[in-house]
Formats: structure tokens, sequence, C-alpha cells
């Protein structure tokens, strides 16, 4: 068993997804991944839930604030970061629209390395 922490990436774009794995993994993480909420979700169902999630918003099939809320409910100590482009919804930006569903960080793309680093520094000593 690893004592190392481990974070979630979903993201459905896979160049993204891998870049932000490898990324994290530079940092001395474990990392898993998804395309989707809905394949996070299901993931996240036959484990236990890792230490922190970095979520994209915008993608197919089960978006980012939608899998924020779900993930708070069911996770209520799970650290989530918000990742996006930008973009606006109906109700607002994208971002701002995420920490109102519950995550704990937003981090706009393209992710700054040094700012992504201190955040999951950050995020892993609250737990």
């Amino acid at each position: 068993m690893s004592d190392r922490k481990t974070v979630f990436i979903v993201d459905d774009d896979d160049f993204v997804r891998t870049m932000i794995s490898k990324l994290v993994a530079s940092f001395g993480y474990d990392t898993k991944g998804a395309r989707d909420g809905m394949q996070a979700i299901e993931m996240l169902s036959a484990s236990s839930p890792p230490d922190v999630l970095i979520t994209d918003i915008v993608m197919p099939r089960k978006g980012g604030l939608e899998t924020v809320s779900e993930l708070r409910a069911k996770y209520p100590a799970l650290k989530i970061i918000a990742v996006s482009g930008g973009g606006r919804s109906e109700q607002g930006d994208y971002l701002e629209l995420a920490r109102k569903s519950g995550a704990d960080e937003i981090i706009s793309k393209p992710i700054d390395p040094s700012q992504l680093k201190e955040v999951l520094k950050q995020l892993m000593g609250k737990q």
C-alpha cells in the first residue's frame, strides 16, 4: 500500500488529461483519470476516493458542474479543483459556478504548473 497521495483527473481531452497527469506525477503524486464525469463517478464508486480530484467543466455526458455537485454530496471531505478554459453559461462564469457547486479551488486553463503545485500542496495539507 502506497503512502503517496492520489490525484484523480477528469478531462474529456485525452491530451490535456495526459499532460495534467504527467505534471501532477512530477510533483510526486499518484494519478488516475477519467474522460468525463460519468466515468469518474463510476470509477470512484468502485474504489476509495482520491485525495484530490481535478475536473474540467465543459465535458460531454456529465459535465464538471454536475460532477462537482454529485461528488461533493457523496464525498464531503474530497478536495476538488475545477479547471476551465473560460466560458459562460446563462447562470454565469463556469469557474465561479464550480466554486458555488462545491469546488475547493478553481484554476483557469492553460494551467500554470507552479499554481497547480501550490494549490495541490495546500489542499493536501488540509486533510
